[in-house]
């Protein structure tokens, strides 16, 4: 993954440093904070649910709110703000702790603010990476940037919680702040020049969210990825408000294998991050898409199957087998699915229609965990946890009856998409 033609590229070396220590402090917090709440502030479980919501709502005010903002900034100083920011509001914790007046309310407060910045970070770093590479590497570019997500994902939990074990939280959390101003100077050393903004980066909200989804809706290459993001989504919220339960009380599963089994997913994201240039090259860009949305998708089946295995190794071989095959096959087709994104948006657009994307994933997850919890609590976990898994299927269907089976590669995409609309004209800037 250190090799390809990127590995000599001194800025996006820079960019893929402060990308995967961003990554990795995200995840540190996200596992120290919530412990944190639980050791020393005694949380409630229902403290603890709405500590696990205020992870998710960010998501949504940055696709309601500051999508259009990012389009008027420039990315890169809109990012070495958000790890200044995010710096700052971890630092209060320690303090807080050394000066003996931490509450919760406040470690709420925290989450909420750090998590506001990250999801701000995140759709800027989409945004910003066609500024630093040719469009022929944007496949190599988002595949090295997934994979040290990925990462990321593996060991940030583990590391934040023995850190936490070692030092404390305070100098735990004191780390991830200094790691995120570290992020920042990485940052301030890339020499590439965006291209001028104009306009103020005054937000408009509702101008800025017609604009995202308007040319993500109008373009034919995008329409079926937004729809398959939006079914995604929202299946993935069953699997989201239900997985836990289903494997405990189901499933019959203690929690330490059920930790090992997710962590499975963290490898089949690292295969994953691997495997979607390869299979460009081999497959053509269009039927990668479909092949690797399908897979993900079928994937979810062995999630029923394993409530009629006949041995506890049985379900835990289901269950690895969709780990890998789920994370390792969807980070491919949304390394791919990005790239298509940041190939046929020009740079006006793409904060914009990238915030649309965080704000759809972020609220249709939510929406889908609350039917899934009212189906779970009419009839029952396994029935909802099957009407996720059989609504999943239909989100490969999308992408076959579109214009993305005819896809050959990047190449062929350009911003003369924009002038090939899918229905309608192109929303005004």
């Amino acid at each position: 993954m250190l090799g390809g033609e990127l590995a000599g590229h001194r800025d996006f070396r820079r960019l893929w440093a402060a990308q995967a220590i961003s990554a990795l402090g995200s995840r540190f917090s996200r596992t120290v904070l919530p412990l944190l709440a639980v050791v020393s502030l005694a949380a409630t479980p229902g403290d603890m649910v709405l500590l696990g919501m205020l992870g998710m709502i960010p998501g949504i005010v940055v696709g309601l709110f500051l999508g259009g903002t990012i389009d008027r900034s420039r990315k890169r100083a809109l990012m070495i703000g958000c790890d200044v920011a995010r710096a700052v509001v971890l630092l209060w914790v320690p303090i807080a702790v050394w000066l003996d007046v931490l509450t919760l309310m406040q470690v709420m407060v925290v989450t909420a603010v750090s998590g506001l910045f990250t999801a701000l970070f995140h759709v800027a770093d989409n945004a910003y990476l066609p500024s630093v590479v040719p469009r022929e590497h944007l496949v190599e570019g988002n595949s090295k940037l997934t994979f040290s997500e990925s990462v990321a994902e593996i060991t940030g939990p583990a590391l934040g919680g023995w850190v936490m074990q070692l030092l404390g939280a305070p100098l735990a959390i004191l780390t991830d702040a200094i790691s995120y101003l570290a992020s920042a100077v990485l940052l301030r050393r890339i020499e590439v020049k965006e291209a001028p903004v104009e306009g103020s980066a005054r937000p408009r909200p509702w101008q800025d969210l017609k604009v995202g989804l308007g040319t993500a809706w109008t373009r034919s290459p995008l329409r079926p990825l937004l729809l398959v993001h939006a079914g995604s989504s929202f299946f993935g919220g069953f699997f989201f408000a239900l997985y836990y339960l289903y494997c405990v009380n189901t499933l019959g599963l203690g929690v330490g294998l059920i930790g090992a089994v997710i962590g499975a997913g963290g490898i089949g994201a690292l295969l994953g991050s691997r495997i979607a240039e390869p299979l460009v090259r081999r497959l053509r860009l269009g039927p990668t898409l479909i092949v690797m949305l399908a897979l993900s998708e079928l994937s979810a089946l062995f999630l029923p199957a394993a409530a009629v295995s006949s041995s506890t190794l049985l379900v835990v071989v289901c269950l690895v087998a969709h780990q890998l095959l789920s994370d390792g096959c969807h980070v491919a087709y949304e390394i791919l699915a990005v790239s298509v994104r940041q190939t046929v948006l020009p740079e006006d657009r793409r904060g914009r229609v990238e915030a649309t994307w965080q704000l759809t994933g972020s609220a249709l997850l939510l929406m889908g965990a609350l039917v899934a919890e009212r189906i779970a609590s009419g009839v029952s976990v396994p029935f909802a946890v099957l009407v996720g898994v059989l609504g999943g299927l239909v989100n490969p269907v999308l992408l076959v009856f579109s214009r993305i089976p005819a896809l050959t590669g990047l190449e062929e995409l350009s911003e003369r998409d924009l002038e090939r609309p899918a229905g309608g004209p192109p929303p005004p800037v």
